[in-house]
């Protein structure tokens, strides 16, 4: 993880700048790269008039994108679609520079196969899901197939055959990965080809 951490304090979390209106609901991020600035939250460091909302980062941006949470986390490619809506924390982010284990994709089939690749994820509207398509289509000229579906590893590998999991999922089930699977990590994928961070995450 490699990220820039500002300092949360009550006076910052007091206004919401889209509507000048006090701080009533946090989103939180349940994953391991967010526990610096969750758990200053968690632990009442930071005393003020505010509640938390936990849940998965595209539940939560869209939560914010449809006003429902006052502050939080939100993805990339919802704030790019949304952004004249919000004001950004400058110099906080999740990101990386190489492998980050937060969007992984495993496969029976080598990565970029001409055949159409079927890909099962949580959510469709992740914004993974927006760089998984990006990625293929740029550096092998191919587009997968994507469908939303949930199981354990060995499921999702029998049936679609791929699947992409997202930070702890990631993490867990690369320590667990058969060897005729192959891994492809976003953040790896994204420095390999551009040569810059991949920004995963931003508040």
């Amino acid at each position: 993880w490699h990220g820039a951490i500002i300092p949360v304090t009550p006076q910052s979390l007091r206004l919401d700048v889209r509507q000048r209106r006090p701080v009533r609901t946090i989103g939180e991020v349940q994953y391991l790269s967010t526990l610096p600035l969750s758990y200053p939250l968690q632990t009442g460091i930071v005393s003020t008039d505010y509640r938390l909302v936990r849940g998965g980062l595209t539940d939560l941006s869209e939560q914010l994108v449809r006003g429902d949470l006052d502050a939080g986390p939100i993805s990339v490619i919802h704030y790019l679609r949304h952004r004249h809506r919000f004001e950004r924390l400058a110099n906080l982010s999740v990101s990386s520079w190489g492998r980050a284990s937060y969007g992984v994709l495993f496969s029976r089939t080598p990565v970029g196969h001409p055949q159409s690749q079927v890909v099962a994820v949580p959510s469709k509207n992740a914004g993974s899901v927006y760089l998984l398509r990006s990625l293929m289509k740029d550096m092998y000229g191919v587009e997968p197939t994507v469908i939303e579906k949930t199981g354990s590893l060995e499921e999702l590998l029998a049936d679609p055959g791929a699947t992409m999991l997202y930070e702890d999922d990631a993490l867990l089930a690369s320590q667990q990965v058969p060897s005729d699977v192959e891994v492809w990590d976003m953040g790896d994928a994204w420095w390999q080809f551009t040569n810059t961070p991949l920004i995963y995450m931003l508040w």
